[in-house]
């Protein structure tokens, strides 16, 4: 890690000579965001005037980075000698210095280990979410974990874009991976952030194959796309250096990973069937977690190799019952039938926490 503060080395000879030493200089920055630099790259300007013999002189000069590695800038408009530039760090000290910090809890009405942030690294301090741009409309990612569910939470300008239940929300990653969610429930007020009630959020459910896409690949652009019919929104991550905003959204989700690894996350997976034809015969299952008494709405072309997949991870997974369709589009279709009908007692994912009489109901009609 290198500081480098303002001195009056930086000046050209003639100004040495004649500035005021407790003047103060009009500072502006090339980006002000941390970025990758390089010797000699230019990342800001002094503006700044002295006399000599009485005449007026208005001069400017380059600030100039003296190390390659990642910048971070003292965000000021007005700057004195002896005052803090920017401070120049390697990667990985950067990574370490802003690093996430997570703390496990348990959570007494779930009965089961949780997790909160307690520090977000610099591209997610402020809003406690990683920004996608700087524009005024940015969009913004925050990975969660409430009440037992994955989630991630994208926040708007809802003076800007407004979205609504069952539009759809697409990230677009490197090697042309796409994931694709739909919105489930309406928007509501923003967690937190900067902006009073000028933002808005909804909530996606993320699966472990989602977030392993996360952890693995950089992303590069959201969109959402509208039932309605009008102009889809676009979003690219363009906040920062293109690098550091890759190397920092992967660094938090892997920190996701891990947080909720430590919390004995049973992780949602989608189903490794899904590639097959939708023409042919599909099941509606229902299992159960018998350690916590949660139970499994989903669908398979094979339901026992499903409970098989899942008791690889969680072996008191256990299938009740399966009813057998023609088709997977019409089992997609009488899951989500079933779904929307248990809502109510959602708690992530295919999971819902049911009583007595719900599984009375479900194992006679998925007989």
């Amino acid at each position: 890690m290198k500081e480098r503060y303002f001195s009056i080395d930086l000046l050209p000879e003639e100004a040495r000579q004649h500035i005021d030493p407790n003047c103060s200089f009009s500072y502006t920055l090339i980006t002000g965001r941390p970025e990758d630099v390089e010797i000699g790259d230019e990342v800001g300007v002094l503006t700044y005037h002295y006399y000599i013999a009485d005449v007026f002189k208005f001069a400017s000069t380059s600030i100039k980075a003296e190390s390659n590695g990642v910048n971070v800038y003292n965000k000021v408009s007005k700057i004195h000698f002896g005052d803090l530039l920017y401070t120049t760090y390697t990667r990985e000290e950067y990574l370490e210095y802003f690093k996430n910090a997570y703390e496990i809890y348990y959570d007494s009405f779930l009965k089961e280990k949780s997790f909160r942030w307690t520090k977000l690294n610099h591209f997610v301090y402020w809003a406690k979410c990683f920004c996608l741009s700087e524009a005024i409309h940015n969009t913004s990612i925050t990975l969660l974990y409430e009440e037992g569910k994955t989630i991630m939470a994208v926040k708007y300008w809802k003076s800007y874009v407004k979205p609504k239940a069952k539009d759809q929300v697409l990230l677009l990653f490197d090697d042309d991976i796409t994931l694709s969610f739909q919105i489930l429930k309406p928007s509501h007020t923003a967690r937190s952030g900067y902006s009073g009630d000028s933002y808005k959020e909804f909530d996606l459910l993320l699966t472990k194959e989602d977030i392993d896409v996360m952890c693995s690949h950089n992303l590069l652009k959201l969109k959402i796309v509208f039932r309605s019919g009008e102009p889809p929104f676009l979003d690219s991550n363009d906040y920062g250096s293109e690098e550091i905003a890759h190397m920092l959204f992967k660094q938090y989700a892997i920190d996701y990973r891990n947080a909720l690894n430590e919390c004995g996350v049973n992780w949602e997976e989608r189903d490794p069937e899904v590639v097959e034809a939708s023409n042919e015969s599909c099941y509606v299952y229902l299992m159960v977690d018998t350690t916590n008494g949660y139970y499994k709405i989903g669908i398979s072309n094979k339901p026992e190799y499903r409970e098989g997949t899942l008791q690889s991870e969680k072996p008191t997974i256990e299938l009740l019952c399966a009813k057998k369709f023609p088709s997977r589009t019409i089992a997609k279709a009488f899951e989500s039938a079933l779904h929307s009908t248990y809502e109510s007692k959602h708690l992530r994912g295919e999971w819902f926490q049911l009583d007595a009489r719900d599984i009375i109901e479900l194992t006679e009609t998925l007989k």
